[in-house]
C-alpha cells in the first residue's frame, strides 16, 4: 500500500477511536449540488509566493487603545446568554454593555459594565479588539456573539485588576536571519496538496464569518532553502481569497515560524504578492482566528494568542468590487523544492480547526453543516500530505511537508 494512503487511513482510524466523527472519504460523492468539478478545484487554489524572511516585517499586537474590556458579573451572563451552543455567549441589546464606564487609576485599565459591579462578585471579562465589538453590534442588530473562550473568569474585582495587563503598543520589527538564502537562489518548483470543502447549496451566499483554532507544530530543517507553508484558505464569492499561513522559515533552520494573514483581491489565478501581515508564531502557541466580511465589503482578520491573550489584526478595504460571502475553504501543505532534495526537512501542523460559521441572517452554525467535502487536489504532491475530517461538526485538517514523502 502507498505510504501516504497508509498514513491517511491511520489518521482517520485514530480520530474514530478518540471521538465520534463523521469521516470524510476521498472516494465519497460530493454532497454540494453546486460543487465545483475536481479539475476546476485543482486549478483555482492560491499559489503563495516563495517568500524569504528577509522580506518580512513583523506586525505588533494591538495596544490598549485598540481594545475594549467588558466586565460582567458571572450571574448576569448566565441569566442572559441566548446562545444555542454551550461554548458560546450571545447577548441581545448589547449596547447596554457600555452603560457604565470605569477607569482604574492604579492600573490604567478602562473598562465597561452593564451594571455596577461589587468588589466580591465573581466576574466574566471579555477583552477583544474594539473593531470586533463594533462589527458584531453592526452585523447582529445590536447583539454580540462570541465563543466562551474569549471570556476570562475572575473570583472578584481585585483579582481582575491585578491580573489584567494593559496592552502597550509596540513598533513593527524587522528580523535579519543568520542563514539567509544565497544570492544565487532561484525558486524551485512548487509542490502541494489541498483538502477542499465547498459551501452547501442551501447556504450559498450566506456565510460571512468563520472562526477557528490553529497551532504551528514541529519543524526540522538541515539546509533546505525553499519556503514551506501550511495554510487555511478561504475563498469568497467575488473572486477574492483569504489565507492564514504558517510559514516554516528555512532561513532559521527550524527555529522560526511566522503566522501570516494574506488577502488576494480579485486574482483570477491567486498568484503574485498578496496584501499580507506577518506575526511571530515561534512560541508555537494555539491561536484563535476570526474572519468576517462586513456588509460594506471590508475584510476583518483577527488572531488571538490563547496563551497571552494578545490580539493581532489585519483589515482590508475592498472599495471597488468586494465579495459578499464565503463559498469554499481548504487546508493546504505546500513547499518549494527540487526533486530530489539535497537536504532533509520536516514540518508538521497537526491541527487547523474550523469551529463556527455565522451567516448574513444572524445564524450561528457548525462548519460541517455549512460546507461539504469536495476533494484532495494537487498536480504534484511530492513531499506534501494532507488529511481532513469532520468531528462534532468541526472541520479539521492535518498538514505535513517531509523530505521522505
Amino acid at each position: 500500500m502507498n505510504g501516504k494512503i497508509e498514513m491517511r487511513a491511520f489518521s482517520v482510524l485514530l480520530a474514530l477511536l478518540l471521538v465520534s466523527v463523521v469521516v470524510v472519504s476521498t472516494a465519497s460523492a460530493q454532497t454540494g449540488i453546486d460543487a465545483i468539478a475536481e479539475e476546476e478545484l485543482a486549478d483555482s487554489v492560491i499559489i503563495t509566493p516563495d517568500f524569504s524572511s528577509q522580506d518580512i516585517v513583523v506586525s505588533p499586537s494591538l495596544g490598549e487603545d485598540d481594545l475594549i474590556t467588558l466586565v460582567f458579573p458571572e450571574s448576569w451572563i448566565k441569566d442572559r446568554n441566548s446562545a444555542d451552543y454551550s461554548d458560546r455567549v450571545e447577548l441581545v441589546d448589547a449596547h447596554v454593555l457600555l452603560k457604565n464606564e470605569c477607569f482604574d487609576e492604579k492600573t490604567g485599565l478602562r473598562y465597561f459594565s452593564p451594571v455596577q459591579v461589587t468588589e466580591a462578585q465573581s466576574l466574566s471579562v471579555l477583552r477583544i479588539p474594539k473593531k470586533m465589538f463594533e462589527l458584531s453590534l453592526a452585523m447582529n442588530d445590536g447583539s454580540i456573539s462570541f465563543p466562551m473562550k474569549y471570556f476570562t473568569a475572575y473570583p472578584d474585582m481585585q483579582t481582575m485588576l491585578s491580573e489584567v495587563r494593559v496592552a502597550t503598543p509596540s513598533e513593527p520589527e524587522v528580523y535579519s536571519p543568520e542563514n539567509a538564502r544565497s544570492a544565487s537562489y532561484v525558486s524551485p518548483p512548487l509542490h502541494g496538496e489541498w483538502a477542499q470543502y465547498n459551501v452547501n447549496s442551501q447556504y450559498a451566499g450566506r456565510p460571512v464569518h468563520l472562526e477557528g483554532l490553529i497551532k504551528p507544530g514541529s519543524f526540522t530543517n538541515n539546509g533546505h532553502e525553499g519556503a514551506i507553508y501550511h495554510e487555511r484558505e478561504i475563498y469568497l464569492d467575488g473572486g477574492d481569497a483569504i489565507e492564514y499561513i504558517f510559514y516554516y522559515d528555512e532561513d532559521y533552520y527550524g527555529d522560526k515560524v511566522w503566522l501570516g494573514a494574506a488577502i488576494y483581491d480579485n486574482s483570477d489565478s491567486f498568484q503574485g504578492c498578496p496584501t499580507i501581515k506577518w506575526f511571530d508564531a515561534t512560541s508555537r502557541h494555539w491561536y484563535d482566528y476570526d474572519f468576517t466580511i462586513s456588509s460594506a465589503g471590508t475584510y476583518y482578520i483577527w488572531f488571538r494568542d490563547c496563551t497571552t491573550g494578545s490580539w493581532k489584526e489585519h483589515i482590508y478595504y475592498d472599495n471597488d468590487d468586494p465579495s459578499a460571502s464565503i463559498n469554499r475553504i481548504c487546508g493546504s501543505a505546500e513547499i518549494y523544492a527540487d526533486v530530489p532534495v539535497q537536504y532533509s526537512f520536516e514540518a508538521i501542523t497537526d491541527r487547523m480547526i474550523d469551529e463556527y460559521v455565522r451567516t448574513n441572517d444572524g445564524l450561528t452554525k457548525l462548519p460541517g453543516e455549512v460546507f461539504s467535502w469536495a476533494a484532495y487536489t494537487g498536480e504534484d504532491r511530492t513531499y506534501c500530505f494532507m488529511n481532513a475530517w469532520i468531528a462534532s461538526g468541526r472541520i479539521t485538517t492535518y498538514h505535513e511537508c517531509d523530505s521522505t514523502l
